[in-house]
C-alpha cells in the first residue's frame, strides 16, 4: 500500500533518516522524478507501463482520469493488455480507484507535481 500524506512535522526523536542528494540533470524537473518514484514503489517498473502512467497523470484533472481503458491504450499508445495489468497494479496498491465505467481516480495527490519547475526541494520516503 503506497501513502502519501502532506503536510505535517517530523519528530527527529523518533524518526532516524539518511538524507539522499539527488541532482536533476538538463531537461529534467520534479514532475518526471516523481513519477519515477511512484511508478517504481507501486511495481509498474519500465517500459509501456511506465509510459501509460506517465500518460494518465499527464492527463488527469484533479487526480481523475476520464476513460476506458480500451480509450486510454489507444491515447498513450500501448496494448490493452498494458493498460490491465498497470491499472490491476495500481488498485491493489491502493493507488489507482475506479470511480464508474471510464472514470479512475488516484487515491492521494498524485498530480501534485504536474507541470512543477522546481530544481530544488525536499521530499520524505518512507518504506516500511
Amino acid at each position: 500500500m503506497i501513502t502519501i500524506q502532506e503536510g505535517g512535522k517530523v519528530d527527529k526523536d523518533l524518526f532516524c533518516t539518511d538524507i539522499i542528494s539527488v541532482s536533476l540533470n538538463e531537461g529534467e524537473n520534479l514532475h518526471s522524478f516523481w513519477i519515477q518514484i511512484l511508478a517504481n514503489c507501486s511495481g509498474i517498473g519500465g517500459g509501456a507501463k511506465r509510459e501509460l502512467f506517465t500518460w494518465m497523470v499527464e492527463n488527469s484533472v484533479e487526480n481523475i482520469v476520464i476513460g476506458t481503458q480500451r480509450q486510454m491504450a489507444l491515447a498513450a499508445n500501448v496494448s490493452l493488455r498494458t493498460v490491465n495489468e498497470t491499472f490491476r497494479t495500481l488498485m491493489s496498491v491502493g493507488l489507482l480507484k475506479k470511480i464508474n465505467a471510464g472514470a479512475y481516480s488516484f487515491e492521494y495527490n498524485v498530480t501534485k507535481y504536474k507541470k512543477s519547475k522546481n530544481k530544488e526541494f525536499n521530499l520524505l520516503i518512507k518504506c516500511n
